[in-house]
C-alpha cells in the first residue's frame, strides 16, 4: 500500500517539483495503488494546499468521488488477505484517508478484523478511539497492544 514511490511524490512536492510529483501519483493510481488514489481523491476535493504545497488542481467532487471509490474497491480487495489492508480500511471509515467515507462504526469493525487477521498494531488505533469513550475498552486494547509488543502510544490514563 504505501511504497517507496509514494515518498518519492512527497519529496518531489518538497522539493517544489509539483507536476513530477503528480506525474508519478497519477501514474501510481493508473497502477491502482489504493493509497495513491485516495490521494488524488483528496488534492481533487480541495484545491486549496497544506505543506507541503502540491500541484494547484480545479476542485471536481466527481473526479474526487470516482478516485475514492477506486481506492476503496482496491483496498477491499486487498483486505481479503491482509489485515493492514483491513486497518486502512478502517483509517477510511474514520475519514482519514479521504473525505468521501465516514462510518466509525464500519471503522471499528475493521480494526477488529484486523487484529483477528493478526495485525495486533490495530489495538493501539482501538485504544485511541474508545479512550474518550468507554476507558474499560480502550485499557483493554492498550494492554493488548503491550502484551504484543506493539504499542506505539504511550498514556498513562491508560496505565491502570
Amino acid at each position: 500500500m504505501y511504497s517507496e514511490d509514494l515518498d518519492q511524490v512527497n519529496q518531489l512536492d518538497r522539493d517544489g517539483k509539483h507536476q513530477e510529483a503528480f506525474d508519478l501519483l497519477c501514474s501510481l493510481g493508473d497502477n491502482n495503488n489504493p493509497m495513491a488514489l485516495f490521494e488524488l481523491s483528496s488534492r481533487y476535493y480541495c484545491s486549496e494546499s497544506i505543506e507541503p504545497k502540491v500541484l494547484a488542481l480545479d476542485s471536481d467532487i466527481d473526479i474526487s468521488k470516482k478516485f475514492a471509490e477506486s481506492g476503496k474497491k482496491e483496498l477491499e480487495l486487498m483486505a481479503e488477505e491482509n489485515g493492514e489492508a483491513m486497518r486502512m480500511l478502517a483509517y477510511l471509515y474514520f475519514g482519514h484517508l479521504c473525505p468521501h467515507y465516514k462510518d466509525v462504526e464500519l471503522a471499528e469493525m475493521h480494526l477488529k478484523k484486523s487484529i483477528s487477521a493478526g495485525c495486533h498494531f490495530a489495538s493501539n488505533d482501538l485504544a485511541t478511539y474508545y479512550r474518550s469513550i468507554d476507558i474499560t475498552k480502550a485499557r483493554y486494547w492498550y494492554k493488548y497492544a503491550e502484551e504484543h509488543n506493539c504499542r506505539v502510544i504511550a498514556n498513562p490514563e491508560l496505565d491502570s
